[in-house]
């Protein structure tokens, strides 16, 4: 009898190691270096720029941000006219946003951010309403 004959294992060793094997040298191999010359200081700036996200998927690098919280009574048409925005397009955010948030649902205490862009003139580019803090 033969090892495979004696134990149900066989196969599974057999597998394991034919595994092993073409792991070992699939990694062994040595790394191939594309260049060995140095990067320019630009290159490595570059290369080393991390763009950065908020919780909403906004690179928050590229805004000043306002966050804020809802006072009594304020509602969204309040709040967005304070930003100089003007009564149609007011309308038109109240408007297109219903079909995602009603926003005579909107609660003083919580937060909202504006987010504006850097500019000399700056002007809001984005407006986000957290319903609640774990939503």
């Amino acid at each position: 009898m033969t090892f495979l004959q004696k134990s149900s294992k066989g196969p599974f060793v057999l597998i394991t190691l034919f595994l092993a094997f073409f792991a070992y040298s699939y990694f062994s191999e040595p790394i191939e270096v594309l260049s060995e010359e140095p990067l320019a200081p630009e290159e490595v700036a570059e290369a080393e720029k991390v763009v950065l996200y908020d919780a909403y998927g906004i690179d928050y690098e590229k805004f000043h941000i306002d966050t804020l919280k809802v006072k009594n009574r304020q509602t969204l048409g309040h709040i967005l006219s304070g930003y100089e925005l003007d009564n149609q397009t007011i309308d038109r955010i109240v408007t297109q946003m219903r079909e995602y948030f009603d926003p005579r649902y909107i609660r003083a205490g919580n937060t909202y951010k504006a987010y504006f862009s850097n500019d000399s003139l700056p002007q809001i580019e984005y407006f986000v309403y957290d319903i609640s803090a774990l939503d």
